[in-house]
């Protein structure tokens, strides 16, 4: 028996979750000191030094395991591909952003691969921003994520970063303020940006899309090379020679005399002597765990296997469907860089208008243009829209449906095929929708 009995221990469980309240509503706790604001950091992110190991693990397996490195480029390559492109509303907007864009040190068109390439790598990339006051001109600096101490969220408001504690180098203060909104005028300033992906929202620090599967990129790397060596063992092979009747002196005296084979050559002996190969016995084919460790970083990257080399039993009908989840998760992940990239050039707007350079009330909306991430097969979505077209040619000839419906029921479904209308619109010109087209789509939404 215990020293407490059940009922005693749930009356302590119960005191210690739930601490008595004197009559001034005060707690009587003697550690109250020690509590700590709703807001801040309840240990969701990682130690600083389980931060900082996972920072060059995820790098040292990047740069030293293929598969870790195709995970990496395959999501840069997709996210940002040809490159990305800004369009502005207002000329004069076009320009600020064109001037950032295209300076000769940031070089944004170079830079944003790299920057997508490594946030994948670490979890986080860091921006120094330098300002003139003059032109309102802006251009980008790097940070190595390693030299990040400490990144400070606002204790009223976790969703919020104040600042980024580095490691001081001649150039750079110990503290960066991070980019905020300014309540006051609604302008942004602040010393840097602080990109992060894997992040709750009240953590302080990102982390690698490798992290989930070091381990098992590590034990891959040990696979691959003791089958390496479990292959080299298989491929030695040794003579075993029988000279029946021989004595250990007329043997070493035998070894003595016998030339070294090589291949091709030719070997003579008589009924006394025997000759045999040995080769050495290592045990089963290892095979099916070389691909289970595949598969399990396949499962934490988000890829099938064919995606990873393996074909598994996987044909083109099923194939073409495991690749919707690999698509729509290039696609979140494209919008969150998208996000950044906003973010980014809001500030550079807003230190144009804080020099000057334009007008506070200029049209400041712009887009960021990235590659349109494309997994369906447009074979089968042509096949099928002609179909549909068909369909709905018909159900409107025999008084099935108007023609508003038969449009809202065509751009449904080409919307539910992957097509941004709204793109297509913009692109093509605003596209002014009948009553009866408006209504038709209202209803299928």
């Amino acid at each position: 028996m215990g020293i407490f009995s059940r009922k005693k221990k749930e009356e302590r469980i119960t005191e210690a979750a739930f601490p008595m309240v004197g009559p001034t509503g005060g707690g009587i706790d003697p550690d109250e000191h020690l509590y700590r604001p709703i807001s801040k950091d309840p240990g969701r992110s990682l130690p600083p030094w389980k931060q900082e190991r996972q920072t060059e693990a995820a790098y040292y397996f990047w740069k030293t395991n293929p598969l870790a490195y195709r995970i990496i480029e395959m999501q840069a390559s997709y996210i940002v591909g040809e490159g990305a492109k800004v369009r502005a509303v207002d000329p004069s907007v076009q320009r600020v952003l064109d001037r950032f864009w295209f300076d000769p040190v940031t070089n944004m068109p170079k830079l944003l691969k790299q920057a997508v390439r490594f946030l994948g790598v670490f979890g986080e990339q860091l921006f120094r921003v330098f300002t003139d006051p003059a032109s309102g001109a802006c251009r980008l600096g790097y940070i190595d994520p390693a030299s990040i101490n400490a990144v400070h969220l606002n204790p009223d408001n976790a969703l919020v970063i104040d600042s980024v504690s580095v490691r001081r180098t001649a150039d750079t203060p110990a503290k960066l303020t991070h980019v905020n909104v300014n309540d006051e005028d609604g302008l942004r300033r602040g010393d840097c940006y602080y990109w992060s992906i894997n992040r709750p929202p009240n953590a302080p620090r990102g982390t690698s899309d490798l992290l989930p599967m070091i381990d098992a990129l590590d034990g891959l790397d040990s696979y691959m090379y003791a089958n390496l060596d479990r292959v080299s063992l298989q491929t030695m092979a040794v003579f075993d020679v029988t000279v029946k009747g021989a004595s250990q002196e007329q043997l070493q005296d035998y070894l003595n005399r016998l030339p070294t084979l090589k291949p091709g050559g030719i070997r003579a002996h008589n009924d006394r002597t025997e000759w045999k190969t040995l080769s050495p016995e290592v045990g089963s084919e290892t095979t099916d765990f070389g691909k289970m460790l595949k598969n399990y970083i396949g499962v934490g990257a988000g890829l099938p296997p064919h995606y990873l080399g393996e074909e598994g039993s996987a044909n083109r009908a099923t194939a073409s469907e495991m690749g919707v989840p690999v698509v729509q998760g290039l696609k979140s992940r494209q919008a969150e860089i998208r996000c950044f990239l906003t973010e980014l050039l809001d500030y550079v707007i807003d230190a144009a208008i804080m020099a000057g350079q334009v007008d506070s009330t200029v049209d400041r909306r712009f887009d960021v243009v990235l590659p349109t991430i494309w997994g369906v097969d447009t074979g089968r979505i042509s096949d099928a829209t002609t179909k549909l077209s068909m369909s709905l040619d018909a159900a409107v000839n025999n008084g099935w449906i108007n023609n508003d419906e038969a449009g809202a029921v065509f751009r449904h479904t080409l919307g539910q095929l992957g097509v941004d209308l709204e793109k297509v619109d913009e692109a093509t010109g605003q596209r002014e929708e009948s009553p009866g087209l408006a209504a038709a789509l209202a209803s299928i939404a």
